[in-house]
């Protein structure tokens, strides 16, 4: 098999801006634990938050209404106001645009970063589809600003 990284995936903490206006800021990672927190199942770390800054690292288990192992209805949620959302930037990147989505506690990424990759079967020549595959994946990867530079 080869492997080609794509770009970078990093992971950050959202809420919608009425959320936020009904309960506060989070000053800490350690203040998650007094809001209602989205929690998702596919998250190698669940049922805890490992927040990371530039000097410190803090893990915290957060507590809310809503687990799931869909992204999607937690992205749903969290839109609608419901709590704060740990997700991939690849999934976060589709609410600001609206601005339906705020990043709480800025300075902190949820977990280690991480990569996307392209895996193909280990050929001397990749087919035309797995190409315009790769073509395609890393133009959606430019959109977002997840796109790593080759």
């Amino acid at each position: 098999m080869i492997a080609k990284r794509l770009g970078d995936h990093r992971r950050f903490l959202c809420a919608s801006a009425g959320y936020i206006e009904r309960y506060g800021w989070p000053a800490s990672p350690t203040e998650l634990t007094k809001h209602n927190c989205l929690r998702f199942t596919g998250l190698a770390s669940y049922p805890e938050w490992t927040l990371i800054s530039a000097s410190e690292q803090v893990t915290v288990r957060p507590q809310g209404s809503l687990v799931s192992n869909d992204s999607e209805a937690l992205l749903s949620a969290a839109i609608a106001g419901t709590g704060i959302l740990g997700a991939g930037e690849w999934l976060f990147s589709r609410a600001p645009a609206n601005n339906e989505l705020v990043r709480v506690l800025p300075d902190w990424e949820l977990g280690a970063k991480g990569g996307i990759y392209l895996i193909r079967p280990s050929a001397k020549f990749a087919s035309s589809a797995t190409l315009a595959l790769k073509e395609w994946l890393e133009g959606k990867l430019v959109q977002t600003g997840t796109a790593r530079s080759s």
